[in-house]
């Protein structure tokens, strides 16, 4: 699995981009975000009874929201604070196809970075 790396500035916005595509015509079902190794997601889209574009969310920020319209969908932090700083995984269940993980690493700086 690669990690891919993100720097944002201190208030700024960054956008995590997870593989979500599947095999032929297969759909998400469950995406799930977590940090730093966390057991339990701090974001979650659940598509499993309903349309990807009808799907439930669930968060505890209200700065992050999953931006579904771009290719690939991607999760959306605003207002990046230094505790964003850290490691995050992106995983994706299908309806048919293995479950896909995606890996991020954030460096959150103080300067824009020219």
């Amino acid at each position: 699995m690669i990690l891919s790396q993100y720097v944002a500035t201190l208030g700024g916005i960054v956008a995590f981009s997870c593989n979500v595509s599947g095999w032929g015509d297969d759909t998400v079902s469950l995406m799930l975000f977590y940090k730093d190794g966390l057991k339990v997601p701090f974001y979650s889209l659940d598509a499993r009874e309903v349309p990807f574009l009808q799907a439930k969310r669930f968060g505890n920020d209200t700065r992050m929201y999953l931006n579904e319209t771009t290719s690939p969908p991607s999760l959306i932090i605003e207002s990046v604070k230094m505790e964003d700083e850290g490691e995050y995984r992106c995983r994706v269940d299908f309806r048919d196809d293995k479950t896909r993980n995606s890996l991020f690493s954030l460096k959150v700086v103080l300067n824009k970075i020219e």
